[in-house]
């Protein structure tokens, strides 16, 4: 080969070789200094870090220093060390490219873990804070539902010990109109013989308003108490009305024959035996509206 031919084949190569350190240099793949043309590439690549990540260490930039391309030749030096040592610069440029290529691939990896860790942190606070409200919210419906459970049962014990003090009242009534002796508290019985204010029409009428209070009062509140008690009291009370008005009041007269007494002091009994039902029954109410 001729020196001419050979300085043709050197410049050739140096023209390819300076015009692709040139593309990469503006593709900004290629950090590296050129005697006319200096720049600071790792300022602008910590501007375009994304905010998650932290600058590259002093270990990388020192590693990432910009290596030196001399495209002039040496004095002294001959085509064969010339183009040895752009093999050299060569291998170092893609040295570095590749290099730099790793470090991009890494931090890309951290960003993309960090992102998923974000990602999943903010699901789990979101499926805690969905959790906690799933509960709050279970707690606040419990909390009504026992309220208003408490607040029936309370109802109920209240109109249970209403209809018990008019019952007693009753009896307490029916004692001292036909059995006089009996004190408040003990069970009424019909007397052995009536005395004659026992068959005076006036001195029943405290009886009269006494069973219309409890009636009325049942009437009145019967929503409160159980389907069970509503029907049993519901029986009691229209089994009373019966006895009073076919078999007591008919015979509330002064002058009454034996059949008569027999007949009133029947409808008496009945009545003495009607009471402990109706006791049990508001009993049995307010022991189950405190259970409740």
């Amino acid at each position: 080969m001729t020196v001419d031919s050979a300085a043709v084949a050197v410049l050739a190569l140096l023209l390819l070789l300076g015009g692709a350190v040139v593309l990469l240099s503006k593709q900004r793949l290629l950090p590296w200094t050129f005697p006319a043309l200096r720049f600071s590439e790792s300022a602008r690549a910590a501007e375009r870090l994304p905010p998650a990540l932290s600058p590259p260490s002093a270990e990388r930039q020192v590693q990432n220093k910009p290596s030196h391309l001399e495209l002039v030749p040496a004095p002294g030096e001959n085509d064969g060390e010339r183009r040895d040592r752009i093999e050299v610069d060569l291998k170092e440029l893609q040295r570095i490219v590749e290099q730099q290529g790793a470090a991009l691939i890494a931090e890309m990896r951290h960003a993309h873990a960090l992102l998923l860790a974000q990602a999943e942190a903010d699901a789990n606070r979101q499926s805690a804070a969905y959790d906690r409200f799933h509960a709050e919210v279970l707690a606040a419906i419990a909390g009504a539902v026992a309220d208003r459970r408490n607040g029936a049962s309370d109802r109920a014990r209240e109109v249970s010990a209403e209809l018990y003090a008019r019952l007693a009242r009753l009896e307490a009534a029916l004692s001292t109109v036909t059995n006089p002796i009996l004190l408040p508290g003990e069970a009424y019985q019909p007397p052995a013989e009536f005395l004659p204010e026992a068959l005076i029409w006036e001195n029943w009428n405290e009886v009269g308003e006494r069973v219309f209070a409890l009636a009325d009062a049942f009437s009145a509140q019967r929503l409160h108490l159980s389907a069970q008690s509503r029907s049993e009291f519901g029986e009691i009370i229209t089994t009373l009305r019966m006895l009073l008005t076919r078999s007591v009041y008919p015979n509330l007269r002064p002058e009454i024959d034996l059949a008569q007494q027999a007949t009133l002091r029947a409808a008496l009994g009945e009545i003495a035996a009607l009471l402990p039902r109706v006791r049990a029954v508001l009993e049995r109410e307010y022991q189950e509206g405190w259970a409740d």
